[in-house]
Parts: structure tokens; C-alpha cells; sequence
């Protein structure tokens, strides 16, 4: 009904909205991802929470970016249950976020995408807990490094995803283009997010 319809308007981003309620079809067409790599990569075994994982962060600077943490085990598994997404969480509720995750699983690293948060988040967690925390500043070329290992591990089947609908319709628009100076810039398409992409990278490197 149209309560509904409008409600998913306003949850959804513009491009979610266009193919998952009016149906468009508006695949990118410089997608950085197969499409059929990312659908293949889709299991849905349960994976063993007791397992070693090492967790991607990236944790939201303005208010149209999304707060997400993705765990992943060392055999390349995803932890869809626990996936954190959230719109509406600062920085102090993520840095919380990531020691509940640390109290709840076997959590053996951290990779925290710090780009315009300095080292705050990253000096938070070396203080409070004895994980191993990385702080990354995603240039040009260190995205194009984490998410080269990225793809390659989905073509390789080297990585399992949940069915999460989020992490998969992102990881399918993701696009890319080339800078002036040759170099692969790698984004979300007008409209679209990146958030659990740059999160799953971090967390696969």
C-alpha cells in the first residue's frame, strides 16, 4: 500500500528505491564487481560463531553514510548475524559497537577505516582493548588495493556472504572510472552507498 511504499522511500537510497520498488532496471554499467561473483558468493550455511574473526569497520562521518562493522572468519566466511548497520549511531556508540562484537566473538583484529575521523576511534580501541586495531585512510590507491584483494577473493569463491540484502545490492552497484592520471577510482553511484563494501574490504585485507 502507499504507507508503505513511502516508507521504504524514505529507507532505502534513491537507487534501492528505483530497482527494489518501481522495478527499474539500472545496473551500472562500469560495475567494479561480477554481479554473478557477488550472487555466487551467497551461502547459506550457518557460519560457526565460535570461529577466530577479524572485523572491517566503518563508521559514519555524515548523516547520509551508515555505521557498519562486518566480522569475518579467518577462512573467509561472513558472520552475517553478526553484521552491524546502522544510520543513526555515533562515533562513541560504534567504538562501543566494536568492543561488544569483541565480547561476544572470538574477535583476533580490528581494520577501522579512520578517513576523516583522525585517529580517534583507533586510540579509543588500542586503550580499551588488546586487539590488534588498524587505522586506514582510504586514498585512491589504498581502496584500489583493498578492493583488488576483495575481488579477487570473489572470483576465486575464497569468500562466503549471507544473504544480507544491503551488502549485496551495494556490492553490486559499486562503480568505478579512471582518474586523469590512470589510477581506478572506485565509489557508489549517485544516490547509492558504499558503507558495507568498504566495511567487508577492510575486514577481507
Amino acid at each position: 500500500d502507499e504507507e508503505w511504499i513511502e516508507y521504504q522511500r524514505t529507507t532505502l537510497s534513491q537507487l534501492e528505491f528505483r530497482k527494489e520498488i518501481l522495478g527499474e532496471f539500472v545496473d551500472a554499467a562500469d560495475a567494479y564487481f561480477d554481479r554473478e561473483d557477488v550472487l555466487g558468493a551467497i551461502d547459506g550455511d550457518d557460519t560457526d560463531t565460535g570461529a577466530p574473526v577479524v572485523l572491517g569497520a566503518d563508521i559514519a562521518r555524515h548523516g547520509a553514510d551508515r555505521t557498519v562493522i562486518v566480522p569475518i572468519t579467518l577462512d573467509g566466511d561472513v558472520v552475517g548475524d553478526g553484521i552491524v548497520s546502522s544510520a543513526d549511531m555515533d562515533l562513541s556508540d560504534a567504538v562501543g559497537e566494536v568492543k561488544r562484537l569483541a565480547g561476544d566473538l572470538d574477535v583476533r583484529g580490528v581494520a577501522l577505516d579512520e578517513t576523516g575521523l583522525g585517529a580517534g576511534p583507533v586510540e579509543m580501541l588500542k586503550s580499551d582493548t588488546s586487539m590488534p586495531v588498524t587505522g586506514v585512510k582510504f586514498t585512491i590507491d589504498e581502496k584500489q588495493s583493498l578492493y583488488g584483494t576483495l575481488r579477487s577473493a570473489l572470483e576465486d569463491g575464497a569468500i562466503a556472504l549471507p544473504d544480507h540484502r544491503r551488502l549485496r545490492q551495494e556490492l553490486i552497484d559499486l562503480e568505478y572510472d579512471m582518474t586523469r592520471g590512470g589510477k581506478v577510482r572506485i565509489h557508489a553511484p549517485d544516490g547509492g552507498h558504499d558503507d558495507h563494501p568498504d566495511a567487508l574490504a577492510l575486514a577481507n585485507w
